[in-house]
């Protein structure tokens, strides 16, 4: 059974940890663990408030730290995109960027992440900066 806490800025489901911070001016989302059907609806709601979090603080970007992220199954990463999709319905002026970081020791991510930048070439860049 999933359980979660009450901090809107985290999200603690079986499998899966989702924190979010600010750090600098511009907001940091973590994701650990297993994305999977049984996470998707909740990590969808919880996209949904960064993103309205994100305009109306009016960040230049977001940071995606998926570095510890093992797996993210179709449904899970349909909410990523539909992520995306509603930054990209914004009026330009008020767009803001998601900075993906990535671990190259996992494969899927490589792949999964390469398309997510064809579909939002101005909006998605991935970088792989090492785990800390």
């Amino acid at each position: 059974m999933m359980s979660s806490t009450q901090d809107p800025a985290r999200l603690d489901l079986d499998g899966l940890v989702v924190t979010s911070h600010a750090d600098a001016g511009v907001m940091v989302v973590v994701l650990d663990g297993t994305a999977d059907q049984f996470t998707s609806d909740r990590l969808t709601d919880f996209f949904a408030k960064v993103h309205a979090s994100a305009v109306n603080t009016n960040v230049p970007a977001v940071v995606l730290d998926m570095r510890r992220l093992e797996f993210m199954n179709s449904s899970s990463f349909k909410a990523l995109v539909n992520w995306v999709s509603n930054i990209h319905d914004l009026e330009p002026d008020r767009r803001y960027r998601i900075r993906v970081q990535s671990n190259t020791a996992i494969p899927w991510q490589k792949r999964s992440l390469q398309s997510l930048t064809y579909f939002a070439v101005d909006l998605v860049t991935v970088e792989y900066p090492p785990l800390a």
